[in-house]
């Protein structure tokens, strides 16, 4: 029985068990499906903001989000997406969004790859503001050759993606 109420740790500790297992379930199937498409690592961080604005915060993010996959040079055919928030060393609160991007094998060889300034670009134009966002981008597990080592590098990808959406630490 939980309580469903948003910040309480153990619903978000099943809630985040609960995705991971139901997304490594289907990780083979997709694989499967898209055998020649790669997987990309995408965490974007954005300025800290006071705590009584989070809720507005996120829903600026999730039409951002929404506005970037709308755009013409957005590389994914699929992906998932996990909103975090952490305290920030002042007490602000401190938004970001963890992805994973399916991307077609034609992304690495063509002009749809995108650099790391690149994605800077994108992210800025797409969230709209005006300030140097935080981007990390990165392939994930190299080629799929099928191999255990490479399922347990995509497992472990998954993991990060959708680990809490809130710590204890930080409430």
């Amino acid at each position: 029985m939980h309580c469903n109420v948003r910040l309480c740790l153990v619903c978000q500790h099943h809630k985040s068990k609960k995705r991971q297992r139901s997304f490594i379930d289907l990780l083979p199937l997709v694989e499967m499906d898209y055998k020649d498409y790669a997987w990309l690592f995408l965490t974007i961080a954005l300025k800290n903001v006071c705590t009584n604005e989070v809720r507005n915060e996120f829903k600026r993010l999730n039409d951002s989000l929404n506005r970037a996959k709308k755009r013409k040079d957005w590389p994914a055919k699929g992906w998932i997406v996990s909103r975090e928030i952490t305290r920030g060393k002042d007490g602000s609160a401190h938004p970001h969004l963890h992805m994973m991007l399916l991307v077609p094998p034609t992304y690495f060889s063509t002009t749809a790859y995108m650099s790391h300034k690149k994605w800077l670009q994108f992210v800025k134009e797409a969230f709209r503001i005006d300030y140097e966002p935080a981007v990390r981008i990165q392939r994930i597990g190299g080629r799929n050759d099928g191999s255990q080592h490479y399922f347990h590098r995509m497992r472990k990808a998954v993991l990060e993606v959708f680990k809490y959406t809130v710590k204890s630490q930080d409430l």
